[in-house]
């Protein structure tokens, strides 16, 4: 069983490996468009404090002609002074790199139009106006305030609101605009993120192959430390269950042919698997107990009276006090605790009754009793099946739980064929089982791992 367990684990390891690339992968495209976020974001930035740069120079030099036009008295109602100070920068100041202003709307402290500017080159510029109306224009306090970007043409267009002050810090003006950036420093932005993707890539590849044989080495020998863990688990329980069976009866087959018979009648009733190790565990250790009870008692070949009775009954608690001293035996306390409970609430120890008693140990009571009758002991000889099962549909409703009862008179025989009086089939039989079940285990603690890596 162990090599099989084994090729199990190589199995399972070969898919943490994968999981791990898969992951390691994964982490560096994350990592690669977190930086390339943030990397456009920081030229976005730098960019803004351009443009604000850029814009205040613009406001100033609007302010200082706006002053200059409004000392002077110049300009008509159907061409003011502000109106004309906007047209004559727009004419004159050169185009930026990085872009130029679309549209510009400048109100006075009331927030009366003082003056429009669309750019005459930029075809969307009578559209972004519309926009920047649509959003509502702003009067910050002071300083810029950028808004986000309309993106309503190829290039980013970004709006801006400034306040104009006198020289006694008084707000005169107000401006609203749209600055779009340039075909040129759109496709900057895009190379330096570029860049920076590829580079976070290139580093965390060499990273991984760096680190990728370590951690790889690292999880081999996890799996084979948790190889021996499991191997060791079946093992002890196992060895227990085998050596409690042999001081009762000479015989550990017992052990093997009714954890068999338990898990086909599970397997028939569709239990989960995690029942099912339950159920495996508690069905080999289920009499564990009685290597607290006394020869006299536990040999006696005679029926019992009603003081050695109460000691005999002691080995459940015996039991429950073996498994609950190691943490991977505890489930099996489910089937070693209640295994002497019966159907109508005259069982022991607590007289459970019914659907209080758990499945799984309503299962192992009526297995356990089939092979007790069909098998043969120092002071009986085997029943018949017949016999066996008249003796099982007797005790439904009573001892047994008649549906469970049912379904295991239905597959009776076969299980008898297969198993009753072949001891060395009921152990490749229980081999089998083992794999199928505790690679659930096996595959519990190696997921644990790849959790923590």
């Amino acid at each position: 069983m162990t090599f099989l367990i084994q090729d199990a684990m190589k199995n399972r390891t070969r898919s943490i490996y994968r999981n791990l690339m898969f992951r390691l992968l994964a982490a560096a495209l994350f990592l690669s468009v977190l930086l390339g976020y943030a990397t456009y974001l920081n030229e976005l930035s730098q960019m803004q404090t351009g443009i604000a740069n850029r814009s205040q120079l613009g406001l100033e030099l609007i302010k200082l002609e706006t002053l200059r036009l409004l000392e002077a008295k110049v300009g008509s109602p159907e061409s003011p002074p502000v109106q004309q100070a906007v047209e004559f920068l727009a004419a004159n100041l050169p185009r930026a790199a990085q872009g130029q202003f679309a549209v510009l709307l400048i109100q006075d402290a009331q927030r009366r139009e003082l003056a429009r500017f669309l750019a005459p080159d930029n075809q969307q510029s009578p559209v972004l106006a519309e926009k920047l109306l649509q959003q509502g224009l702003r009067y910050p306090a002071k300083d810029f305030e950028f808004g986000d970007a309309f993106n309503l043409t190829d290039t980013p267009d970004i709006p801006i609101a400034a306040v104009v002050s006198d020289t006694q810090g008084k707000a005169i003006a107000y401006v609203n605009g749209v600055y779009v950036l340039s075909e040129e420093a759109v496709a900057d932005m895009q190379q330096k993120t570029l860049r920076a993707v590829l580079l976070t890539i290139v580093l965390i590849l060499i990273t991984i192959a760096l680190v990728y044989p370590f951690i790889k080495g690292l999880v081999s020998r996890l799996s084979h430390l948790t190889l021996q863990i499991l191997d060791a688990n079946i093992d002890t329980i196992k060895t227990l269950g085998s050596a409690i069976a042999k001081r009762d009866s000479d015989t550990d087959a017992h052990n093997y042919r009714v954890t068999v018979y338990a898990v086909r009648m599970a397997e028939s009733l569709g239990l989960e698997h995690k029942t099912i190790r339950k159920l495996i565990k508690g069905a080999f250790l289920h009499d564990v107990g009685k290597i607290g009870i006394r020869d006299n008692i536990l040999h006696k070949p005679g029926r019992l009276d009603e003081v050695e009775f109460s000691v005999m009954q002691q080995h459940v608690m015996h039991g429950l006090d073996i498994v609950h001293r190691a943490i991977w035996l505890e489930d099996a306390a489910e089937v070693v605790g209640n295994h002497h409970e019966k159907f109508d609430g005259s069982g022991y120890p607590q007289g459970l009754r019914g659907g209080e008693i758990p499945v799984s140990a309503r299962i192992f009571a009526i297995v356990d009793v089939f092979d007790a009758l069909t098998s043969q002991r120092p002071y009986k000889q085997p029943f018949s099946l017949k016999d066996s099962l008249a003796i099982l549909h007797e005790g439904a409703g009573s001892h047994f739980d008649p549906e469970l009862v049912n379904r295991f008179e239905a597959m009776a025989a076969d299980l008898y064929a297969c198993f009753a009086h072949q001891d060395e089939a009921a152990h490749t039989e229980l081999a089998k089982i083992t794999l199928q079940y505790f690679q659930g285990d096996l595959g519990e603690m190696l997921s644990d791992q790849e959790a923590v890596l």
